[in-house]
């Protein structure tokens, strides 16, 4: 595995604003908005971010949650394979709970 050598304020510095700009069209109820807003930044945060699993987790969900609020198809797809890969990435046999729970209101919109 490889280990970040970046510190949390180079990470944050990076892709803070564009964060905080998917969350805030996520507050504002513009899920296509922040669907796109996230997918952009979240997986590379991802790679670069120190912490736990669980705790890098939020940001998927969060990701996740935005692609079913907007209801559209791409970004159902690309909330599911963005799931798969921190699931591949993890070496986990399922999903988190919460995770799988999402991607079965991801089926059931689809």
């Amino acid at each position: 595995a490889v280990v970040s050598t970046q510190s949390t304020g180079e990470v944050a510095g990076r892709y803070g604003l564009q964060l905080v700009a998917g969350l805030e069209d996520m507050a504002r109820g513009d899920y296509g908005k922040a669907t796109d807003a996230l997918g952009k930044v979240v997986p590379p945060l991802l790679s670069e971010l120190q912490g736990s699993k669980s705790q890098k987790s939020v940001f998927s969900i969060i990701l996740a949650h935005c692609a079913v609020m907007s209801g559209d198809s791409v970004h159902l797809n690309a909330a599911m394979e963005h799931l798969e890969a921190i699931r591949i990435k993890n070496k986990a046999e399922r999903l988190l709970p919460l995770q799988q729970r999402l991607v079965n209101k991801i089926n059931r919109n689809h």
